[in-house]
């Protein structure tokens, strides 16, 4: 069963198919236990965050700034620019996917944090 365990859902997309196949072969090589179906689920929500942040860092590095100015409007002596500073909506979903995607990494016990041993 623990073979079947990790096989790809049939509802994914092509572009998923192929994260997940890379990332199933790299969990079994380098992982030496027992999968459950709770790791199915994290391996899915792995590739979906994948792909997000690959499309965001696309996004980002064409425009790479931190933050974005808007202007808004102009200020009463009619000639200065009302402008707002907001920070970059694709910068903000790479960096919060990284995070998500450390954690998952961290369950599945593919990051050094977890598998050094809990006495350390």
């Amino acid at each position: 069963m623990d073979e079947n365990i990790l096989n790809p859902p049939i509802n994914l997309t092509e572009e998923e198919k192929i994260v997940w196949d890379e990332f199933v072969a790299m969990l079994n090589s380098s992982t030496n236990y027992k999968k459950i179906m709770t790791d199915k689920e994290l391996v899915l929500q792995y590739v979906q965050l994948k792909i997000i942040r690959d499309k965001a860092w696309i996004s980002w590095i064409q425009n790479p700034e931190r933050y974005v100015r808007i202007v808004t409007g102009i200020c009463s002596d009619g000639k200065t620019p009302k402008i707002m500073v907001k920070e970059n909506e694709h910068y903000k979903t790479y960096m919060e996917s990284n995070k998500l995607i450390e954690k998952i990494l961290t369950d599945l016990r593919l990051t050094p944090k977890a598998r050094k041993p809990k006495w350390l």
